[in-house]
């Protein structure tokens, strides 16, 4: 079997942990139903993403980009909202506000968090989990923002909230720029252990950012509420590693192929079984 079957495998399995589709949403505007026939919804780290155009063009703003700065700014009378690709945060009317998603650029589409939306702009989000609709509902007068994160009960749980947002986005930027790179790797031919030998690099950076923010996880001060959440994205965040090792690892023939096929496929399970974990930890904190 070709060694370039075998990477996909890993290649998917990756993909899913970080950015799945979001199959089978719909999203509605004042009751209209919003076509995004470029790029569909996707989740990421548990939070629907959904194309700016198609939202905020049918909500009356005007859109503009700027290549050179990847900097997106959306116009409405008074209300300016800006937008930096791979920052958590947008600014309205020169205010920072967090996002617990980076915005960032799918297919082409820049995307944002379905929330971050409606609080940009003062509008309303309902979620109907039975038919998959999201539904939003724009009010009137300028927008007020409202908190896109986890509330936060004391001064110590703020803290490990906002390292722990910083540490998370850091991370999902240096996958999100992997898996660019990855997609590059897997569209061309693999058939020999040397091949493997020239893109082992990569697969080694992204092990090595995954060994670096377990790291900052486990160091950060706890608050109890919080325990659940920061185990399961260290466990989680280690199983990515894992799957990242792999390649380095059968590249510098540490393990052989037959061992890359079992381990994996085992790996690969694992780590779905604790993404699992971890968005059922987000949920309960949500509430």
């Amino acid at each position: 079997m070709k060694l370039r079957t075998l990477f996909l495998t890993a290649a998917a399995a990756l993909c899913l942990s970080v950015s799945t589709f979001a199959q089978g949403v719909t999203v509605s505007l004042d009751g209209n139903t919003v076509n995004f026939p470029n790029q569909q919804p996707v989740v990421v780290e548990g939070r629907t993403l959904i194309p700016l155009r198609g939202v905020f063009d049918n909500m009356g703003y005007t859109i503009s980009w700027n290549g050179n700065t990847k900097t997106v700014t959306l116009s409405k009378g008074s209300d300016t909202i800006v937008i930096n690709i791979g920052e958590s945060c947008y600014y309205l009317n020169g205010n920072r506000n967090a996002i617990d998603v980076p915005a960032q650029i799918i297919n082409g589409s820049t995307m944002l968090p379905l929330r971050a939306i409606a609080d940009a702009t003062g509008a309303n989000v309902t979620w109907d989990n039975n038919t998959k609709v999201a539904a939003i509902v724009t009010g009137t007068g300028s927008a007020q923002p409202s908190s896109s994160t986890v509330p936060a009960a004391s001064a110590s749980e703020l803290d490990f909230l906002t390292k722990y947002q910083s540490i998370l986005s850091e991370y999902s930027q240096n996958t999100q720029k992997f898996m660019q790179i990855y997609s590059d790797f897997s569209s061309s031919d693999i058939d020999s252990v040397e091949d493997v030998k020239k893109v082992a690099n990569d697969f080694r950076d992204v092990y090595n950012a995954s060994v670096d923010a377990k790291n900052k996880f486990e160091a950060l001060n706890c608050p109890p509420a919080y325990k659940e959440l920061n185990n399961a994205t260290i466990a989680y965040i280690d199983s990515l590693a894992n799957i990242a090792k792999l390649v380095p690892d059968l590249a510098d023939g540490n393990i052989t192929l037959e061992d890359y096929n079992k381990k994996v496929d085992s790996y690969g399970r694992d780590m779905m079984t604790k993404q699992k974990t971890l968005f059922d930890a987000l949920e309960k904190i949500e509430g």
